[in-house]
């Protein structure tokens, strides 16, 4: 837990002080710097990486990268209790993959699909 602390600190140091990344570089530091927010529980700033960092992979045409944080945050949703926009989510990750072949990034998203399935009817049975 204390690395994963470390890495937010060092990303968003990296963040402030990084001028002239490219689209590339800067969306790839904001995920990094999620995932370690995700890792130590702090939503509010592993949100706020991934919102920029999925406009960024946008603007580049990465529909795998949308759909893979579009993945995390749909956990993210679903371990607070909003099911309703992990679903959301989830189907947004699954549309962001329109067009494209299929291969991990899809298998990926359906077994997430499948498995929030699968949790929202294990929460359900008394």
């Amino acid at each position: 837990m204390f690395a994963h602390r470390e890495a937010v600190t060092f990303f968003e140091t990296a963040l402030s002080l990084s001028t002239g990344l490219n689209t590339r570089e800067r969306a790839d530091l904001l995920d990094a710097l999620a995932r370690a927010a995700w890792h130590v529980g702090d939503r509010n700033i592993s949100e706020s990486a991934w919102s920029e960092a999925h406009g960024l992979f946008a603007q580049l045409n990465e529909p795998g990268k949308i759909s893979e944080i579009l993945r995390y945050r749909s956990v993210t949703a679903f371990y607070h209790g909003d099911h309703e926009q992990a679903f959301a989510l989830l189907q947004a990750a699954l549309g962001a993959l329109c067009g494209v072949p299929p291969g991990a990034a899809l298998a990926l998203a359906l077994s997430a699909l499948a498995r929030l399935h699968q949790y929202q009817g294990a929460s359900r049975k008394p």
